[in-house]
């Protein structure tokens, strides 16, 4: 967490690639807790950031989270539709209430935005 290494890196702290890259962290640690509660004080102070916000919803979508994962899939498609990103989350959510084809549907839209994309 940034908090614990302030005096270390005070000018750091508050970077929003930073701290995504924490919770992105934490993510591939497989801390889930650790970084679910890092990306909701990213999104709490950057409603609209998107970055890596995929990641986000795969947390959610693991631990079954379906409010938090509609409501951010909300918040993404009202931030920007057209974003891979966007395309991701709400392919999750999708899928996570077992509409398959409208999840495909998403995923394939994620990649058509960017075929490069491996979110």
């Amino acid at each position: 967490n940034c908090k614990e290494n302030e005096e270390d890196a005070p000018l750091f702290c508050n970077s929003p690639y930073i701290a995504t890259k924490v919770a992105v962290a934490h993510y591939h640690l497989r801390e889930f807790h650790l970084a679910q509660n890092c990306f909701v004080q990213l999104h709490t102070r950057n409603p609209y950031r998107l970055d890596e916000m995929d990641v986000y919803s795969n947390i959610l979508y693991v631990q079954d989270q379906s409010m938090a994962l509609s409501q951010l899939a909300h918040t993404a498609m009202r931030v920007d539709k057209y974003r891979p990103e966007t395309c991701c989350i709400v392919g999750n959510y999708y899928s996570l209430k077992s509409l398959r084809t409208k999840a495909i549907q998403y995923f394939q839209r994620a990649l058509k935005l960017n075929p490069n994309y491996t979110g």
